[in-house]
């Protein structure tokens, strides 16, 4: 059984509601096939966090997996950069379903889709918290830590925000879009062995991806991809000389369930 450890110094407590399903026993994680785009939703047995909320048509989808896990409300969507296919369906899911709280990088984009996103938060007034270069956030108690990019990037993809899971039975990395800027960011601070991460970028290639892998020691790979966008050969040889399950998005939802039972990745 592996434990997140904290790699950083906590900067900011937000205590959060609890509003997932009554009955939920384990921690499910589901990273949604949306094409190549990001959309991935943690439901704890009280609670329920969305990472990234994908291409505008997306909200929907994202809006019909909440209803069929019993999930009313979330306690916090995260938009870890601001590329349309992170945070185009983030509009249409403030207006969808009750949102706690919005945690997202501080810094500005010209493009339809953050406009589309300033608007819906205006409507809802759903309260924001902007992270600022280097800062770190616990939510859901310590279950969840986000940490801002504390480099200088003009690329929204080193802008990512990158997301640690600890289940209290197994650890997540979700890593967003990072480039090799922001890997070696991440591992001059400190990563904890993961049994899921989640590679950045869907799936291309980074030549500091093999030092990430040694860093976090995964079991198992999550790729977002596409059939028309796939991830690259040379990441996926690189898992499959590991010994690393590769899970990829363009086959399907992918489903993960972590409990004290043990880790079910299925799809």
């Amino acid at each position: 059984m592996r434990r997140c450890l904290p790699a950083l110094l906590l900067a900011l407590i937000l205590p959060l509601c609890a509003c997932a399903a009554p009955d939920r026993t384990a921690t499910e994680v589901t990273v949604l096939k949306i094409g190549k785009a990001d959309a991935i939703l943690i439901a704890l047995p009280d609670a329920a966090v969305l990472v990234d909320a994908g291409e505008d048509e997306d909200a929907g989808e994202i809006l019909e997996n909440l209803e069929k896990q019993g999930i009313e409300r979330l306690d916090a969507m995260i938009i870890t950069h601001f590329d349309k296919d992170h945070v185009g369906g983030a509009d249409g899911v403030l207006r969808g379903v009750a949102v706690e709280q919005v945690v997202d990088p501080q810094y500005e984009k010209d493009s339809t889709q953050y406009r589309q996103y300033l608007t819906a938060l205006e409507e809802t007034g759903v309260p924001r918290t902007r992270m600022e270069d280097g800062e770190t956030l616990s939510l859901l108690d310590g279950k969840l830590t986000v940490s801002a990019a504390s480099l200088s990037a003009q690329d929204d993809n080193n802008r990512s925000l990158c997301v640690l899971l600890d289940t209290g039975f197994h650890c997540f990395l979700l890593t967003g879009d990072a480039e090799e800027a922001r890997i070696d960011e991440l591992l001059a601070q400190g990563l904890p062995a993961c049994d899921v991460v989640k590679l950045p970028h869907h799936g291309r290639w980074k030549e500091n991806l093999p030092a990430l892998l040694d860093a976090t020691m995964p079991r198992a790979a999550i790729l977002c991809d596409s059939e028309k966008n796939p991830a690259e050969e040379e990441t996926l040889a690189l898992l499959q000389a590991r010994g690393i399950a590769a899970y990829q998005t363009q086959y399907g939802d992918i489903r993960i369930t972590s409990d004290e039972e043990g880790l079910t990745i299925r799809q």
